[in-house]
């Protein structure tokens, strides 16, 4: 009789046990839906930022963090920052019991494209707002497909300027595949559509003896479309071969 009580009780305190246990269960999982339960209560910004804002950031992901600390949906944030033009990359974390960090990289402009857009050092082009675009970019115009090509063309032509003291400041790639671009003195050049790299080549090797000419002032535009010389614009109406 003693030992079937034993076991009585024993299968007793088992099941109150286990009741216990599935009562603690649920208070956990009701804690872990409940967003008022480990509330996210700070929001840490990371990275470099120049054109970014942290409450610009902060209140892209607002809608997103009233839920609690477990709950919280890490890859919808990250989407949501990723949608903003200037964010390159974000990683997000939660660090317990109730802070998000947010560590943002941010776009690196190299350039202008056209008039509403600038393009990254991956020749990607993004599209933030306008008050927020850099002026003192080179600009860069040409077909969207072409951005590479047109970057990489901007870049070689300013390696190959450097003897010269001048810079590109803009460089156009037509429709019609022709080239013109601006100097930092405000000269333009036309290269046209064939044998571009000739011409420039042509143009390192006349330009010091062009710009050292006394008679030609207030050069406006140098031609380089011809087989074996340079038509210069000097003010709005004069004009001169070389």
């Amino acid at each position: 009789m003693s030992r079937l009580r034993s076991q009585i009780w024993h299968t007793i305190l088992s099941l109150l046990l286990l009741a216990l246990t599935g009562v603690l269960i649920a208070w956990a999982y009701m804690q872990y839906q409940n967003p008022d339960s480990l509330p996210i209560r700070q929001v840490k910004v990371e990275g470099e930022i120049r054109h970014l804002k942290n409450a610009e950031i902060e209140q892209a992901i607002a809608p997103l963090v009233t839920t609690g600390f477990f709950t919280l949906r890490v890859n919808r944030i990250r989407q949501t920052l990723l949608a903003m033009p200037w964010v390159k990359e974000v990683t997000v974390r939660r660090i317990w019991p109730d802070t998000l960090v947010l560590k943002v990289e941010e776009q690196k402009p190299v350039a202008r494209w056209g008039k509403d857009a600038l393009v990254n050092e991956e020749s990607k082009l993004f599209f933030p707002n306008s008050g927020s675009i850099p002026t003192n970019l080179p600009l860069l115009f040409g077909p969207e497909e072409q951005v590479d090509v047109v970057l990489n063309q901007f870049e070689s032509m300013n390696e190959a300027l450097k003897p010269l003291q001048v810079q590109l400041t803009r460089l156009t790639l037509s429709e019609r595949r022709a080239w013109d671009g601006e100097l930092d003195n405000e000269i333009v050049l036309r290269f046209g559509r064939d044998a571009v790299d000739e011409r420039l080549q042509r143009f390192l090797v006349l330009y010091p003896q062009i710009v050292g000419h006394q008679a030609l002032q207030n050069i406006s535009y140098m031609d380089l479309r011809y087989t074996n010389g340079i038509a210069v614009g000097v003010g709005p109406e004069n004009n001169e071969n070389f």
